[in-house]
């Protein structure tokens, strides 16, 4: 079964009444989300990062974009752990 993974996005209302954008990942299979991951970074750059790295792990090499050390240092200082 082949995966594709996409960023997504939701608003969330904070502690303080604040609404905020958070970013997660959708797992596609087959055209529909078979798994979706909320609210796991602040940063869509971390967001995009992970994607990649995803990418990276779940496709054979001939279909790999960016190495993972390079999907990972974009990273930098995560805003969220790897799940």
């Amino acid at each position: 079964m082949k995966y594709d993974f996409r960023v997504r996005s939701d608003e969330i209302c904070t502690e303080e009444g604040e609404r905020i954008t958070v970013y997660g990942v959708d797992v596609i299979s087959e055209g529909a989300a078979v798994k979706t991951l909320k609210d796991v970074f602040c940063n869509r750059n971390d967001a995009e990062a992970f994607v990649r790295f995803c990418f990276y792990i779940a496709h054979p090499p001939e279909e790999r974009k960016t190495p993972p050390a390079d999907a990972v240092d974009k990273l930098g200082c995560c805003s969220a752990p790897f799940i």
